[in-house]
């Protein structure tokens, strides 16, 4: 038993240190799909961005903001940090419903910091970008 969860936690760093390095040397690459998950308007994985086709450069900086979030953090601490925001959130309200996610994205960290930051006035940095 110990011996897998040993491994398990090798493999889990090692994807995470894979990750790392590839949203660390590689441009980031940036989807236009047709949905989101969820009726996001974007999503931010470790080196991809899904964007729906009808929005533009502010939601991509938002979603480059998570980008750097992973970069600093590595992507499995990001996800670790998002976690544990919102379990404690649903756990404190006792709720798992949409009303308690959207009080509890609104209050978010990580999403403060990407909203502040999408509507400057910088060029976007080099990415890659098709349609899919």
């Amino acid at each position: 038993m110990v011996r897998w969860l040993v491994w398990d936690g090798v493999v889990a760093l090692g994807v995470n240190l894979f990750l790392w390095t590839w949203i660390a040397l590689m441009p980031v690459m940036v989807v236009r799909v047709r949905r989101v998950p969820f009726g996001a308007l974007g999503m931010a994985l470790p080196g991809l961005i899904l964007l729906r086709r009808d929005q533009g450069d502010s939601v991509i900086r938002h979603e480059l903001v998570h980008q750097d979030q992973m970069r600093r953090w590595s992507p499995l601490g990001a996800a670790v940090m998002l976690g544990l925001f919102y379990g404690r959130g649903f756990l404190r309200h006792r709720r798992l419903d949409w009303a308690t996610f959207m009080r509890l994205y609104a209050k978010n960290p990580l999403e403060l910091e990407a909203n502040r930051l999408m509507f400057e006035d910088k060029p976007l940095p080099r990415h890659w970008s098709w349609r899919a």
